[in-house]
């Protein structure tokens, strides 16, 4: 159905997944990186190198030429919870740069080009709102058109919830654009050691105590591939959640602890106590330049944390999830090969 690709992320989890499932299906790929850029994802893959980034608008128009599909997985993400009002408008300014760059090149095709047909923002599930009744242990799973987002303006969820905005908007002006919510996700190829930066110390005994709640684990491998299907099958202006099996965090700590051997912690600590330990590391980190040890946005997506119904996605999209056991076997065989277990 489409003949090359423009994967923006393409270095990271997700980004590197679509990569390949893009290729799997025989769509050449071109990947938009920084010349800074950790190349070694790419490695081996028959992929066409842009250079460019989100900030540079001339270089998002020059890298979509000729491409039929743009995958978003390049959005901003905030490493500490202070300097809010700087990091929105870094993501405004990237989110707006890349929908303009795809309105531009949407049907502005040359001899033989079809044009942009297709362009998919990978999104999060912390913009999918609470369901009625969520007051009560009997509340159904989130779907999509749960609106009612979490009270929660913290920078991670604000600014998630402010590109989506931008993204539908861009949908309802003409932009052919569809938009995936990935939850938890487990996988290999975790470079930028997002869920890693749990199952690490997990697996070094340096988790003495969980944070209680529900998640939606999903082995990113079926996000790549969800990605795909979503820009085959999904329909423009709507959001597909890719998510996996629901389970206690306790649960899933408990099955990456088996997997590596070792015991799972087992003492709740109460969300309050742990944000306000957080707050003292965000602190240091917001005065000394660096990550801080318990980043605020982790512990408020396990505040808000939910169980998410993924049956639009597999109805319209025929989208499958696979065995979320399997990825965080394939995510620690990962861990040691690149020497950091």
């Amino acid at each position: 159905m489409f003949s090359r690709a423009l994967i923006l992320g393409a270095t990271g989890m997700i980004g590197a997944h679509a990569l390949r499932a893009c290729l799997r299906r025989g769509i050449a790929v071109r990947a938009l990186i920084r010349p800074q850029s950790d190349r070694r994802l790419l490695e081996g893959r028959d992929v066409e190198i842009a250079l460019g980034d989100l900030f540079d608008r001339g270089s998002l128009e020059r890298a979509l030429a000729g491409c039929d599909l743009a995958i978003h997985c390049a959005a901003a993400y905030p490493t500490r919870y202070f300097g809010k009002r700087a990091f929105l408008t870094h993501a405004r300014t990237g989110m707006a740069n890349v929908l303009a760059a795809a309105a531009a090149a949407t049907g502005n095709a040359g001899p033989g080009d079809s044009g942009l047909r297709r362009l998919v923002y990978v999104s999060s599930a912390t913009t999918i709102g609470r369901p009625p009744g969520t007051e009560s242990s009997a509340a159904r799973p989130a779907r999509e058109d749960d609106l009612l987002r979490v009270p929660d303006q913290s920078p991670y969820f604000a600014a998630k919830s402010l590109m989506e905005d931008l993204a539908r908007d861009a949908a309802a002006e003409g932009v052919p654009l569809v938009i995936v919510n990935p939850t938890f996700c487990v996988d290999e190829y975790d470079d930028h050691r997002t869920t890693a930066q749990l199952m690490i110390p997990l697996a070094k005994g340096q988790i003495p105590a969980y944070l209680p709640g529900t998640l939606n684990a999903v082995p990113t491998r079926d996000v790549g591939e969800g990605i795909v299907r979503a820009a085959e099958r999904g329909r423009i202006g709507e959001r597909y959640i890719l998510g996996g099996e629901n389970l206690t965090s306790r649960e899933f700590l408990a099955r990456c602890a088996e997997t590596v051997g070792v015991s799972p912690p087992r003492v709740a600590m109460p969300i309050p106590l742990a944000e306000a330990l957080s707050w003292i590391t965000e602190a240091f980190a917001h005065l000394g330049g660096g990550r801080p040890l318990f980043p605020m946005a982790g512990i408020r997506m396990m505040k808000w944390s939910q169980p998410y119904a993924t049956d639009r996605a597999r109805e319209e999209l025929g989208y499958t999830p696979s065995s979320v056991t399997a990825a965080i076997e394939r995510a620690y065989a990962y861990y040691r090969a690149r020497g950091w277990l």
